[in-house]
């Protein structure tokens, strides 16, 4: 009826896990524009791959599935699930890329020497056991920037952390690599 307040989402809610299908998709329709744009904005940042439309869709088939299960607001809960929808496919498209180590592309040009190939597998090693050292929150951002290739968008999803703390931890992270690898001129604190 004109002049009726919009149901709220609490109560679109409890009227869909009671059976109204239309309190449902009232409920999808007011978030879907919100959540398209969320991937939008995110997705084309990561990889051209990632479709916005897919990833939404994929959000509310999971927000169908799991209507029962949604405790508190829901706008918050849909979005967690949004955010671990994008998590998911950035990891699917990570893991269909072939992942090329520098050893073995320098082994197409015929012109590689075998002593090149052995100083610089040995280099990487070196820049691997010094990641490794190095304390957990840098570490993390270095080996996925650095040996997965990664972006710093999709490490910032992937961690949950600020762009901004991924650019810092990388900055403060190669400080430290600098240190261990022992470059005469390490960056000053």
């Amino acid at each position: 009826m004109p002049g009726e307040p919009e149901p709220t989402d609490p109560q679109l809610l409890s009227a869909w896990r009671a059976g109204d299908r239309r309190a449902g998709e009232q409920l999808i329709r007011r978030h879907f524009a919100d959540v398209h744009a969320y991937f939008a904005r995110r997705a084309a940042r990561l990889h051209p791959g990632l479709e916005p439309g897919e990833l939404s869709q994929r959000t509310f088939a999971a927000v169908v599935a799991a209507r029962d299960r949604v405790q508190g607001e829901f706008r918050p809960y849909l979005f967690g699930i949004a955010r671990n929808v994008l998590r998911k496919a950035y990891r699917e498209l990570a893991a269909r890329m072939e992942h090329v180590s520098p050893s073995k592309a320098y082994l197409a040009d015929p012109r590689t020497r075998v002593s090149r190939l052995f100083a610089r597998r040995e280099e990487v090693a070196r820049v691997r056991a010094a990641i490794a050292d190095l304390p957990e929150e840098f570490r993390q951002v270095l080996d996925l920037f650095y040996i997965q290739g990664w972006s710093v968008e999709a490490i910032a999803v992937e961690l949950s952390i600020p762009r901004g703390t991924v650019k810092s931890r990388l900055a403060r992270g190669r400080g430290h690599l600098r240190a261990r690898l022992g470059d005469p001129n390490p960056p000053a604190r």
